[in-house]
C-alpha cells in the first residue's frame, strides 16, 4: 500500500494513503498538522491509475518539488531514494516512502487514527461483491467514504480506486468438492489439488461449526449454543457472545484475501421471529475433524 513519511518539526510520521489524500492544517484533511505556517489546505496525493501523483492546494509559491505539472497542477512523483520529496518553505516536507497502488483504509473519525491491513478485519469483512461492517448480515456493500460504526468505533471506509483485479478465483467453497479439514489451530479447504488453509480463531471457530456438522442433526446452533463451544474449544470466556459473528467475518474476509470464492455463502443463517441459527454450509460428508468423519480424504465417501 502507498505511504507517505511527514515532517514538521515534531519527528516523522507515517501516513497510509488512501487513493486520495489531503494534507493540512485543517480538521477535514485526511493528514493533519498542526503548524501556524500550515495552509489549511496545502497539498493532495492522489493515485493515477499507475503512480502517484501531487499538486499543491494552497502556498503553491512556497511548495518545492519534482515533476513536471499537467494543466490541472498535477506532478508525478519523482523516482529513486529522496527524490520523492516535496517541501513546505523549510517549514517541513512530506516523502513517497512506498510507491505501490492504495489499498482499503478505515478513517476513524474520533481519534483520526487510519487503519490498515490486518487491523480492518476487526471492524470490517470483505468478500466478493464488496465490504460489510463486521457480524452485520444483511448489510449492503459499504461505499467509498460511506460511514458506519463497528464495536463502538465511529468509521469512514476509503476504497481503493484501482484495486487489482482477480481473473479467476483458484479454489469455491460452494464446489460440491470442497472438502473441509480442521486440525490443531488450522483448517484447510481442499477443492480437487488446490487448497487454503486458514490458521487461529478462524480455524477455531470452523471447528465449533464443523463439529456441531458431524453431530448428526442439521448443525444449527443458536449464538449462545455456539459461544459456549467456542469457548469450550478455547476460546475467551470474557469476550461477548457477539465475539462469534466477528470470528465467522473474519473467516469470510481470510477466504476473500486468499482468493477463495463463496466465503459469503460458507455460514448458513436462519431465522425465526427474534431467534437466529447459524449452520456450515459444507455437509458433513466433506469434513474431518482430527482425522474423524466421513470427509477423510482417501476414505469411504
Amino acid at each position: 500500500m502507498g505511504r507517505l513519511l511527514l515532517d514538521f518539526g515534531d519527528g516523522p510520521r507515517r501516513v497510509p494513503l488512501g487513493a486520495s489524500t489531503r494534507i493540512g492544517r485543517h480538521w477535514s484533511n485526511d493528514a493533519l498538522v498542526d503548524h501556524p505556517g500550515m495552509p489549511l489546505h496545502w497539498l493532495e496525493l492522489r493515485w493515477a491509475g499507475r503512480q502517484w501523483t501531487w499538486r499543491a492546494l494552497g502556498a503553491a509559491d512556497r511548495t518545492v518539488g519534482a515533476g513536471a505539472a499537467d494543466g490541472e497542477g498535477w506532478r508525478p512523483f519523482a523516482k529513486g531514494p529522496g527524490k520523492a520529496r516535496v517541501k513546505l518553505d523549510g517549514m517541513g516536507w512530506v516523502e513517497l516512502v512506498d510507491p505501490s497502488e492504495p489499498a482499503l483504509l478505515l478513517h476513524d473519525l474520533t481519534t483520526g487514527e487510519r487503519l490498515e491491513a490486518e487491523d480492518v478485519e476487526e471492524y470490517v469483512e470483505l468478500g466478493d461483491d464488496g465490504a460489510r461492517p463486521l457480524g452485520v448480515r444483511p448489510h449492503p456493500p459499504l461505499q467509498d467514504g460511506q460511514v458506519f460504526t463497528s464495536r463502538g468505533r465511529t468509521l469512514r471506509i476509503l476504497l481503493a480506486e484501482s484495486p487489482t483485479p482477480t481473473a479467476t478465483t483458484a479454489l469455491d467453497v460452494r464446489a460440491l468438492a470442497c472438502h473441509l479439514d480442521v486440525a490443531e489451530r488450522e483448517a484447510t479447504f481442499t477443492v480437487e489439488r488446490t487448497s487454503r488453509t486458514l490458521r487461529g480463531e478462524g480455524a477455531r471457530i470452523l471447528r465449533v461449526y464443523a463439529e456441531a456438522r458431524l453431530r448428526g442433526g442439521e448443525g444449527w446452533l443458536s449464538p449462545l449454543d455456539a459461544f459456549a463451544e467456542w469457548v469450550a474449544a478455547g476460546g475467551q470466556p470474557e469476550s461477548p457472545v457477539e465475539r462469534v459473528a466477528w470470528e465467522r467475518g473474519k473467516v469470510r474476509t481470510r477466504l476473500s484475501l486468499a482468493d477463495v470464492a463463496g466465503g459469503p455463502e460458507l455460514f448458513e443463517v436462519e431465522r425465526e421471529g427474534p431467534s437466529t441459527r447459524v449452520r456450515l454450509s459444507i455437509p458433513a460428508e466433506r469434513i474431518t475433524v482430527d482425522g474423524r468423519g466421513p470427509g477423510r480424504q482417501g476414505g469411504t465417501r
